[in-house]
């Protein structure tokens, strides 16, 4: 089975049991990937459950972080003054993630701002792909009525240290990925039609 992030070989399953997937997540300066950019970014490499490897880093935005987003993720202008531009951290994503499939919790918001961010600094966009953890839950757990992070990690009792940090929510995400492949499919191959985004 291929976990390639090229876009014509996308895998119709996958081994969670010992395939390396990689959790990430974004916080953004608002909720508009076209007037809106990414304010910090963090990935956890997760194989068979267990955290094998992570990153994550402040990102200076081109323009203010407004007040009233400063109050849900506590990142301010002043925490950023001397982070990189996000030119400089995607090549580091890029080689964090090679080829391995993204796991996201409501993955097409946070590659609405990616592809954005790629389109702005000129540079081709590597074709993510995402196995999303939100529509992998309305799967698995159909009758549990909401499913933010929030509520499902509290749901499942899986840890959420410091909700609306990147890597807080990051870490939760893989953690909340793997509770649910587990109840989806004991066996170890998930199938991905339906959840996997791109």
């Amino acid at each position: 089975m291929s976990t390639s992030t090229d876009p014509g070989r996308d895998p119709v399953s996958i081994d969670w049991r010992k395939e390396v997937v990689v959790a990430f997540d974004l916080e953004t300066t608002g909720l508009d990937p076209v007037r809106h950019s990414v304010v910090e970014i963090a990935c956890v490499k997760f194989q068979g459950g267990e955290p094998r490897a992570f990153f994550s880093l402040l990102v200076k935005p081109p323009h203010p972080i407004p007040a009233e987003v400063t109050k849900i993720h506590g990142i301010g202008d002043q925490d950023v003054e001397e982070a990189p531009p996000l030119p400089s951290v995607l090549p580091m994503l890029e080689s964090f993630v090679g080829t391995h499939l993204l796991v996201a919790h409501n993955a097409p918001f946070d590659l609405s701002f990616l592809r954005i961010e790629y389109a702005r600094c000129g540079r081709p966009y590597p074709g993510f792909r995402a196995i999303d953890t939100r529509l992998l839950a309305r799967s698995v757990l159909p009758h549990l009525g909401r499913y933010s992070l929030a509520s499902l990690t509290r749901a499942l009792d899986i840890p959420l240290q410091q909700h609306h940090r990147a890597l807080s929510d990051a870490w939760a995400c893989g953690d909340l990925f793997y509770a649910l492949a587990e109840r989806s499919s004991g066996e170890g191959s998930l199938p991905l039609e339906g959840i996997l985004v791109g």
